[in-house]
């Protein structure tokens, strides 16, 4: 938590299992700290389930990203967080953005 508050990366990605904090965890801590909780956050994970899908979204996740997933998928992810960050300050909606449907898929 200290390094996200002094490097601010554009944004986070996270598996759910984690040592120390697990995803969840680490997702409350970010939600709830006034400096950090517009960041955009991305849960990748072989937890498929749809109560996984939604704690993650339920806890403000902007993805839930299910293993395997493409290369060209999580790159789509990195460059539309990119691009909201060069442009004007996005509005934090869970889930927001391109969705990644039960099979991996992006989709608007």
């Amino acid at each position: 938590m200290e390094r996200l508050q002094d490097e601010r990366p554009t944004l986070v990605l996270s598996d759910i299992e984690m040592p120390r904090m697990d995803g969840f965890d680490l997702l409350r801590n970010i939600r709830a700290d006034q400096k950090l909780e517009g960041m955009p956050v991305v849960m990748i994970t072989s937890r498929i389930a749809q109560k996984h899908r939604e704690m993650a979204r339920d806890l403000g996740a902007n993805h839930y990203l299910g293993k395997p997933y493409s290369d060209e998928e999580l790159l789509g992810l990195i460059q539309h967080y990119a691009l909201q960050r060069s442009g004007p300050a996005p509005e934090r909606s869970p889930l927001g953005g391109p969705v990644v449907d039960g099979v991996g898929a992006v989709a608007e």
